[in-house]
Parts: C-alpha cells; structure tokens; sequence
C-alpha cells in the first residue's frame, strides 16, 4: 500500500453499548481482536448519547433491552439526528416482531443472545463497516462526478465563447475580403479604351470574392492595342495578391519612346521582377499578352505557360496560338518567344484563363468543345463569352471551380462590352451551430402574472434559481407561464422541479400554464407520467413580452444543490412505482450525502 492510500485510509469507529459490564467487556475484546478498529464503550444508552453527540462513530452494537434508554430509543434518537451511524441490535428476548421493527427504523442487523458464536457478530461488523466504505465511496464518486460536471459545465461555457469568438473573427475576415474583392474589380478595365477598327468584350467571374485572374486592355495613339489576361496559381486571397504584384510589374511601355514593348520582353521583364521578389514554391503566374498595330494588321503575342489562345480568321478556320515559354515566377534564367501574326477583317482572337475548362478538378469544356462553339457560332462576341461562360457553368454542375476571364478581340466595329460581375451582396460568413447554452429568462406577464422562458438544454445547475423566484411567485398568488419553446432538453432535476411547482399551484389555486414544448420534452413528461403538468400543457399562448431579463442561476452551496436535487426526484419517484424503481439508488444516495 501506497503512503497516500495509508494516509488517505479512515479507521472505522465502533461503538460497544450494554449494560452488562461482563458482556460489554468480552463484546469490546471480540469487536477490537476482530479488525483494526477504534473501539468505543458505554454501559447504558445515556452514555452512549454523550459519546455519540462527542464524536463521530461508524457502527453502534447495542443491547435492545436496557433501564432508562433502551436500544431502539437510543436508535430512534441518533436517527432523528441524522447521525450517519449503522446500527447492529442485540436482544435477549428478541421476537420476530422486535427483529422487523428494528429492521424498518433502519437497523443493518439484528442478532439474538446469547450468541451461538461471536464469529456471527464480528461478521456482522464486518459487513456493517463494508457497507461505511461504499457509502464513503459512494459519495466520494458522486462528489467527483459533481466537481467534473462543473468543470465541464466551465469548459463548455469557454468553448462556447471560443465558438463565438470565431464567428466573429470569420465575420470579420469575410468582410475584409469582401472589400478586397471590390478593391480587385477596381483594377479591372471598366470600359474598352477606343481603338479604331477593333470591338473588345470581356467576361469576369472570380469563384469565391477575390481570385487569381486578371485582365487588361490599353490603347495607345489610337493605333496600338495592349490586351493580356493572367492566371496566378490558387485562389483566393494570395492568388490575388499575387495577380496584383504581376499587374504592378507589368511594364507595357519603353521608357525613352512610350511606344509598345515587344510581349516576349514585357514577360521576360515580369518574370525577372517576380523571382527576385516572391520566390516561392507553388507561386507562379500563367499570361498571354498581345499588342495589335491596328494600322498594319500585326498581332504580336507571347505566351508564358497559358492555354493556347484561339484565332479564328474570317472565313471561319480556327487556329491554336500555343505559349512561347514557362510559367512566371519560377526560372529567373527563362527565355520567352512570340507569334507575329496578321490580324485582318472579321478575324477574332480569344484570350481566356483555364477556369473555362473548370480547373484543376473539373469535368467541364474541353478545348474541343469550345473551338466546335466558336466554329459555329455567328453571335456577336458578348453573346459568344455569356453561351462559352453558361456552358461551363453547366458542366461544372452549377459550381464554379476556379476563375473565369474571357477576353475576345475581334477586328470589327461594333458595340464593345465589359462584364465584370457584380461583387457579392451580403457576406456570406461561415454558420457554426453552437452548443445551445442554457438561459432561464424572466419577466412580467400581464402585471397579474410572471413568465419564465427557458432556452438550450436545461439541467440542475439553473433548477435551483429558477425553483426559488417561481416558488416565491406562487406564494404571492402570481399566476405562472412557463415557455419550453426554445427548450431542446430538460434533464431528471429540472422536470422534478416543474412537478413540484405544478403540485404547489394545484394547492394554492394559483393558474400555472405550460406552453411550446418540442416534442421530446412532451415525450418526457409522458414517459415519466407527469400527468398534472401536462395538465397544464398547451400548445402556443400570447406573444412573449419584450421585457424578458435573464434570471441568476449560479450553483448554489454543495448542500442547497444535493437538496434541490433530491426534492425534484422525490417528486418524480411520488407519480408511479417505476419512477420509484427508477430513481431509488439515486436518491438513497443522495439522502447519505445530506446525512
């Protein structure tokens, strides 16, 4: 044995009483032989009370038959006491009907003498200090029990904060990007620049509030034409931040003559800049980037890693304009070529970002499918983009995967269009379903009356406020409306406690309704035959008054707990003989803790 279970171990008390001193000595030596006791002595019921009122004492071995205070007196009086004593009873003259009465006052055993054998009492003993340490046991489980449902009563309260406090922060977060959505389509062209002899339309559709893609179109001294779009790897906001650092370092422009730079030495540029500056692993740019001479037809295009643009000539032949190098931001080291092309009549280029396939996890459009859709198609180029767009929105099974950008530039003169979308409404923050935390609310109901409101789940640890403040109502002959409306459970305690205010009010004729219970509520009230509360059960009443205030339903002292909860169950186990079956250890256990 351990030093702390030696130091933890309680030594029983015992308490010899008899008048005879020759039998109070050999009953003292057989008890004190039998085990390691602290053995006490009395030679009449007198001197017992004294001992007993002095200290504390686990078994009582008491002749029945005794002058002045015989046994059964000295029982009745340490029990009216409610001193935590098991009591063993020795008669001489003992009958069956003395033996049953002592037995119903709450004797453990009764023993007739002469004794056959001293080993039937030293058992006895034995047996009644077993019965001690499970009762100690038994309280010192409950007593743990107790202390962990309050500290899981605290961890859940903290856990519910913390749940709170992270829909906050998500709130707050959903709407940082919201604005950073409406920062990003600022960057977008918001109308076409006018270059003769060309129509530009253009479609915009990020796949959450901000996303990797990104587009532009400038015209220069109403000849040259500069269009790209971009695809930063990933989505949301360090896609964005990435497509915007591209942006930034797009030099579009020489210097010394602001004429058109050649896009194979506007990427080569581009990708020198983000290498130097945001090198990391998974973090690149996909791009193509033309610039058209409208005066002599010239369409220049260089291609880093991007899905090959489609040219479709006049005369309805389609042809692949492949990428003239890798990705950006990867290879400091790497080289970029580009297509010269003509760009004649009725010819029309379209630049786009794989989301139009439906990205990485996608089962949509193929290139295929949206060259066969161009081949055929004799729309106009803002009617082309919305069927190209609608068609892998319906292969996407109406979930869009990634970011869509279409740009198309078609060597004509019609009515240009840009169609970014339009920025998200309302924010869309995450719903986290919290555990539903038990509030009772109170509040006057009519002037004549009081309502009391319970929420969430109910149990012990709001019963004792909320038994207190409505028992002080009924004594005042307040009527009293209970809400379960927004009640989901209601644990042993509480709905004892509801018994016992229905039975007070059916007393004090004062009006107790019971009004909105969920349908699991209503099934406790009928499993536990809880008939006069549902008695007062109906299904809606008035609107509940807006002057409801949460009542305080702190847990109380450790005793006023133990007693609440034993007074609900006493009640419950008073409606039928299963609820008493049902109910009888647990009360036994608790009338031992109140002692």
């Amino acid at each position: 044995m351990t030093d702390k279970a030696l130091s933890d171990k309680v030594v029983p008390r015992i308490l010899v009483v008899d008048d005879d001193a020759i039998l109070l000595e050999l009953l003292t030596e057989t008890v004190t032989e039998a085990g390691d006791y602290v053995v006490l002595q009395a030679s009449n019921g007198r001197e017992a009370q004294e001992i007993l009122q002095r200290e504390p004492v686990d078994v009582a071995i008491t002749d029945l038959q005794m002058p002045e205070l015989d046994g059964m007196q000295l029982m009745n009086w340490a029990q009216e006491r409610r001193l935590a004593t098991l009591w063993i009873i020795l008669s001489g003259q003992g009958s069956f009907e003395d033996a049953v009465r002592a037995i119903r006052l709450g004797a453990f055993d009764f023993l007739i003498k002469p004794l056959p054998t001293l080993e039937s009492l030293v058992f006895s003993v034995r047996n009644a200090i077993r019965q001690k340490e499970l009762e100690r046991e038994s309280r010192q489980l409950h007593q743990d029990i107790e202390e962990r449902n309050q500290q899981l009563s605290m961890q859940v309260g903290q856990l519910q904060e913390a749940c709170t406090l992270l829909v906050e922060q998500a709130a707050q977060i959903d709407e940082d990007i919201r604005r950073a959505e409406l920062i990003q389509r600022a960057l977008l062209p918001q109308m076409p620049p006018a270059v003769p002899g060309v129509t530009l339309d253009t479609i915009y559709r990020p796949c959450r509030y901000v996303g990797g893609d990104l587009y532009d179109m400038i015209g220069i001294d109403d000849r040259y034409l500069l269009a790209y779009v971009a695809d930063a790897a990933g989505h949301g906001v360090s896609a964005a931040m990435l497509a915007v650092l591209f942006k930034h370092r797009l030099y579009m422009t020489e210097d010394s003559t602001r004429q058109p730079s050649h896009p194979d030495e506007v990427l080569r540029r581009v990708n020198q800049s983000l290498v130097r500056e945001c090198k990391v692993p998974g973090l690149f740019v996909t791009a193509a980037y033309c610039v058209l001479d409208t005066q002599t037809g010239r369409l220049s295009v260089a291609s880093a890693g991007h899905p090959p643009l489609l040219l479709q000539r006049a005369d309805g032949s389609l042809e692949k304009v492949c990428h003239t190098g890798p990705g950006l931001g990867v290879d400091e080291e790497a080289q970029f070529g580009r297509h010269d092309l003509n760009f004649n009549s009725g010819d029309r280029l379209l630049l786009y970002t794989d989301g139009l396939f439906g990205g990485a996890g996608g089962v949509a459009l193929t290139a295929g499918d949206v060259m066969a859709h161009i081949r055929s198609s004799d729309t106009g180029g803002e009617e082309l983009l919305q069927q190209l767009y609608n068609q892998a929105f319906q292969h996407q099974n109406g979930e869009q995967e990634d970011d869509i950008t279409m740009v198309l530039i078609t060597c004509d003169s019609h009515h240009p269009s840009v169609d970014n979308g339009r920025p998200a409404e309302a924010m869309t923050t995450p719903q986290f379903e919290l555990p539903a935390k038990a509030v009772v609310l109170v509040g006057e109901d009519g002037g004549a009356g009081v309502v009391f409101s319970i929420r969430g789940r109910a149990t012990w640890t709001q019963s004792l406020g909320f038994h207190d403040q409505c028992l002080e109502e009924l004594r005042q002959s307040r009527s009293v409306r209970l809400d379960l409306s927004q009640c989901q459970y209601l644990d042993s305690t509480f709905l004892g406690t509801i018994q016992e205010l229905v039975d007070v009010a059916d007393r004090q004729r004062v009006a107790f309704a019971i009004e909105g219970a969920c349908e699991e509520v209503q099934a406790l009230f009928e499993e536990l035959g809880m008939h006069r509360v549902m008695r007062c059960y109906r299904e809606a009443g008035e609107p509940l008054p807006d002057c409801l205030h949460p009542l305080c339903c702190q847990v109380g002292q450790k005793s006023m707990n133990g007693l609440r909860m034993l007074r609900a169950h006493e009640a419950l186990a008073s409606l039928s003989e299963a609820n008493r079956a049902e109910f009888a250890v647990l009360l036994e256990q608790l009338r031992l803790e109140l002692g």
